[in-house]
Order: C-alpha cells, then sequence, then structure tokens
C-alpha cells in the first residue's frame, strides 16, 4: 500500500509539473506594466504619450492637483510588438485612494515605439 501512494504522489507530481508546463508555453494573454504618476498643488502634471515613429502626440491628460493617473499597458511587450499596438488603460482618481474612478481604455503603439513624458505645470493649482 505506500508503495501504491508512493506511486500516486509522484505521478500527481508529474502531472503538476506537466500542468505549469503547458501554462507557461502556452503563455499567459495579460500583462501588469503599472505606472502611477501623482500630482500637487506644488507640482502638477501633464502625462502625454509619444509615437515615436511619427513623433506625433498620441495622448495626453493634465492631472488635477491632488488626484492620481495609473496607467496600464494591457498586453505582453512581446505580444504587443508583434500586434503593432497595445492597449492602454488609465484611470484618474483622488491620490489618497485605490482606484476609483472612471477607467478608460486607448490604443497605443507597441513598447518599441511610443515614450511616455511627464511635463510639470506651474506650481499653486488649487486641489480638486
Amino acid at each position: 500500500m505506500k508503495m501504491h501512494a508512493r506511486v500516486l504522489t509522484v505521478g500527481f507530481m508529474n502531472v503538476a509539473t506537466l500542468v505549469a508546463g503547458v501554462g507557461m508555453v502556452s503563455g499567459c494573454t495579460t500583462y501588469n506594466e503599472t505606472v502611477t504618476y501623482n500630482s500637487d498643488a506644488m507640482s502638477p502634471k501633464t502625462i502625454s504619450l509619444i509615437d515615436t515613429a511619427s513623433g506625433e502626440t498620441v495622448w495626453t491628460i493634465d492631472i488635477p492637483a491632488g488626484q492620481k493617473l495609473d496607467l496600464k499597458f494591457d498586453k505582453r511587450p512581446s505580444v504587443a510588438e508583434e500586434d503593432g499596438f497595445d492597449i492602454m488603460t488609465w484611470t484618474l482618481s483622488k491620490a489618497a485612494t485605490d482606484p476609483k474612478g472612471r477607467t478608460n481604455t486607448v490604443r497605443v503603439p507597441p513598447p518599441s515605439q511610443r515614450r511616455t513624458e511627464m511635463t510639470l505645470r506651474t506650481a499653486g493649482e488649487i486641489r480638486n
């Protein structure tokens, strides 16, 4: 009986290894590259996404003082490069809270063809 139990354990481990291996080969379809920008009265920020292939600003936002911007690029870099685009999800919310604002999505260039720029606006904005 002990021998039989041992075989089942080894068999279970082999199945678990096989399942994990299949998951690694198939790859995950989601990716979580997230960046947060906090804006306050002394350093109000504007964030822009630039298409480096064309030099065009494809997306920009002024983050109000007292709020934060969460940016998330959804695709793995290799998948975004192969597809020729990525999906960026962004949320604007109060700086001291979890992202509870409205979630928005926009199609953006792949990682090799985009650059995120942050510029500071004049200090002294009223906090929202």
